[in-house]
């Protein structure tokens, strides 16, 4: 590893764990192979071309490319050297298990690499993370975007769509937030779930996903004594879970095997880079450790760590945990390494003098 890459990755992790700079990037337009228009902020370095191009594709928020950690995710970015594209990408901001977002991702990748204001880069990295850092896996292994994408970095991802499903429907300790995210999308349309109990659901997906609302006390207090005893089972009980995930399993069969990533993952061409949470309670930190072994036996260059430094999207007592700094610098530079050597030096062409804004402003 150089040491430039290194001192990118020690950039990056410290603008992350500071967190100091919580401006929007400056809104774009990217234009999509079928002629639509989608929206994005761009982040880019205020004192020297960037260096690379990177397509940050958000988590399952409403709050989409502005909820405050990716946000800070790219101006840390931008920091290192990088010029970010941080879009806002239907399916992911709307909390739907969407299968068409892997063609939207690659889309954008594309879209990307022929914009003359980004400087056609030949080759774009990926950052990601959660359940969105899985389906960046299936789109960069889609044969469009195969020469496109430079190096992925990949939080807390998941590979195997069945197990993840069982684990946050019948395990201890699983996260509420994705176990309701998965009863939303599979119980939306069945008649067996009465509306008003949709309506908590979504009502509790908005208080953890906006961090502050109070929208489910309000919804708890129009149920009637069975609807919130229903909705309770449903988000808390382990035997209500493992007799919900054995039916969804069976009849949306073909659906939940349309997310799965173990078909595709023969077929990434570029360097993974792999980081997950030892506590993370939405996607088990295995899913990550299989991804890594099924990506190294099919040839891809891949790395990987667990590290108590994460849960779940989010940085834990680092001050705690200072050993583990080295090793997670290293897995970073590696990637800050493996996307510059990927990059074209055309990626930097479209550099804008913007050092008293950095390019930003104020989020409307």
């Amino acid at each position: 590893m150089s040491a430039i890459d290194r001192a990118r990755a020690l950039a990056f992790l410290a603008g992350v764990l500071l967190a100091r700079d919580v401006r929007p990037g400056r809104p774009i337009l990217l234009r999509g192979a079928d002629g639509s228009l989608g929206t994005a902020d761009l982040y880019r370095p205020t004192a020297r071309a960037p260096s690379a191009t990177v397509l940050f594709v958000h988590g399952m928020s409403p709050r989409a490319h502005r909820d405050p950690r990716v946000i800070a995710a790219c101006n840390a970015l931008a920091a290192a050297g990088l010029q970010v594209v941080a879009p806002r990408i239907a399916g992911l901001c709307d909390l739907e298990m969407d299968p068409e977002v892997p063609r939207r991702i690659a889309d954008l990748l594309l879209a990307c690499g022929a914009d003359r204001a980004l400087g056609r880069p030949a080759r774009i990295g990926v950052v990601s993370a959660s359940f969105a850092a899985g389906l960046c896996l299936k789109a960069a292994a889609r044969a469009e975007v195969d020469r496109q994408v430079g190096a992925l970095l990949l939080v807390g991802t998941y590979v195997d769509a069945r197990r993840l499903l069982a684990h946050l429907l019948t395990s201890p300790g699983a996260d509420p937030f994705g176990r309701l995210i998965l009863l939303r999308a599979f119980l939306r349309s069945d008649p067996s779930v009465p509306g008003p109990v949709l309506e908590a659901m979504d009502a509790a997906l908005a208080d953890e996903s906006l961090r502050g609302a109070l929208r489910l006390a309000g919804a708890l207090a129009s149920l009637s004594a069975g609807e919130r005893s229903a909705f309770e089972r449903l988000r808390d009980d382990r035997e209500e879970g493992a007799r919900v995930c054995a039916r969804i399993a069976s009849e949306h069969a073909e659906e939940i095997d349309a997310f799965s990533v173990l078909e595709d993952l023969p077929y990434v061409a570029a360097p993974v880079i792999l980081v997950h949470g030892r506590e993370d309670r939405v996607i088990p930190p295995s899913e990550s450790a299989d991804a890594a072994t099924l990506l190294a036996s099919y040839g891809v260059p891949c790395r990987h760590a667990a590290t108590s430094l994460l849960d779940h999207g989010d940085l834990s007592s680092p001050v705690r945990r200072l050993g583990e700094v080295p090793r997670v610098i290293d897995l970073l530079g590696y990637w800050f390494g493996a996307l510059r050597r990927a990059s074209a030096t055309s990626a930097t062409a479209a550099h804008v003098d913007s050092s008293a804004t950095n390019g930003q402003y104020s989020m409307r």
